[in-house]
């Protein structure tokens, strides 16, 4: 059974390691210091999806705006996942906040917001900050309109370690 992700890290790749039809983007959207705190991955096709999520009653917005985008789709085409910052205890503005990056990261990849999954790590109890978010995607959404090849200039991997019980 697993019972919790102890981990993720993020790995610089060529744009020739990602497989056919999936693009990536690592950047900070300035959540704490100059290093990355977030990451897109869209694929160009609907991919079959699955997950585990946290049972506890104080699981934050993303966790349950994705157990409904997945209790009426199984088939999505991007994830989004911000670091340094939790947004679990921020009330309506959390959720409102979570909602809004899904849509965001949805704009940068032409798909509806529930093709999007939303994660996030970090602080509890601090709102995003949503102004430099949307400054940032609204940069990751020029990247990947003007870019013909359809990557990002950074590629990244993502490894989750995960507790077994």
């Amino acid at each position: 059974k697993i019972t919790r992700l102890i981990f993720i890290r993020w790995i610089m790749l060529s744009n020739k390691s990602l497989p056919q039809g999936f693009i990536s983007y690592v950047g900070n959207v300035g959540l704490k210091d100059a290093d990355p705190d977030c990451l897109l991955v869209g694929s160009s096709a609907p991919i079959k999806s699955a997950a585990v999520f946290t049972q506890s009653i104080f699981a934050g917005p993303s966790v349950k705006i994705n157990r409904a985008s997945m209790s009426k789709n199984l088939s999505f085409q991007g994830l989004v996942v911000i670091s340094k910052n939790a947004n679990v205890a921020t009330g309506l503005e959390g959720k409102n906040n979570a909602l809004e990056v899904q849509s965001l990261a949805a704009n940068v990849f032409g798909v509806s917001a529930d093709n999007v999954l939303v994660a996030s790590t970090g602080v509890i109890g601090r709102p995003y900050p949503m102004e430099s978010i949307r400054r940032s995607f609204g940069n990751f959404s020029r990247m990947y309109s003007t870019n013909n090849s359809g990557v990002f200039p950074t590629k990244t991997l993502v490894y989750f370690g995960i507790s077994w019980k």
